[in-house]
């Protein structure tokens, strides 16, 4: 009777692993009893229930994997077709795309050739216009060269004038001190022998002795200026013949 009740219980939907109030299930209460039919029937039906379980999840993943097959190939159709829209877009961009470049390269061709060109003609006539600089610096370097050396010869004929100039300058300064020594020899001789003379005479002769030296000293003042007089006249001659 009681393996009876519990199939009844368990095909109107009773789930043996529920608690009740006491925190005890059907299987439990089955299992703490005598009735090993009643714990029999509960474990083929949860065996049951799991086998059905798995064959419903069994089933439920094959249909979710026939779904997303069916998703995938709709979407691999759909991704064939936009790529094989995006192909002939990309085919027909590229073509356009070189067109483009074909005519770019021939603009750029034109334009580097007659650049080219023009860079020629500039580098042409940069050339003539350093040439024509370089012979006009030259010209000027030979120019400045002379100038130079005709300088250099100025320079060398007045260094030789005035070194000339100089040494008869001297010469005839030492010439001059030579006439106004030889003047002062011959007075003091001259000196000597008044006063050998005035030895011999009497004291009386005092203002005899004084003329005597007044006259020497004038005529030494004399000879000097002779001899100045004689070096002025032969530097105004010099000058006078340069």
């Amino acid at each position: 009777n009681r393996e009876r009740v519990v199939k009844t219980l368990l095909r109107a939907g009773a789930d043996p692993v529920a608690r009740d109030e006491t925190g005890s299930t059907a299987l439990q209460r089955a299992q703490e009893g005598d009735s090993a039919e009643c714990l029999q029937v509960i474990k083929q039906h949860l065996a049951e229930k799991r086998r059905e379980e798995r064959a419903l999840e069994a089933r439920t993943r094959r249909e979710q994997r026939a779904r997303a097959e069916e998703a995938a190939a709709r979407e691999r159709q759909q991704v064939a077709r936009k790529r094989e829209a995006e192909r002939a877009a990309d085919a027909a961009r590229r073509a356009a795309e070189a067109a483009a470049l074909e005519e770019q390269k021939r603009a750029i061709a034109a334009e580097t050739e007659a650049k080219l060109a023009a860079e020629r003609a500039a580098a042409e006539e940069e050339a003539r216009a350093r040439e024509v600089e370089r012979l006009a610096a030259e010209e000027v370097l030979r120019a400045e060269q002379r100038a130079a050396a005709v300088e250099r010869s100025a320079a060398r004929a007045e260094q030789a004038r005035r070194s000339e100039e100089e040494a008869s300058r001297r010469a005839d300064e030492e010439k001059a001190r030579r006439l106004a020594k030889a003047a002062e020899q011959r007075a003091a001789k001259k000196e000597a022998k008044e006063k050998k003379k005035e030895a011999k005479k009497a004291p009386s002769a005092l203002k005899l002795e004084e003329e005597r030296r007044a006259r020497a000293a004038a005529e030494l003042r004399e000879q000097e200026e002779k001899a100045a007089r004689l070096a002025a006249e032969q530097e105004a001659a010099r000058r006078a013949e340069r």
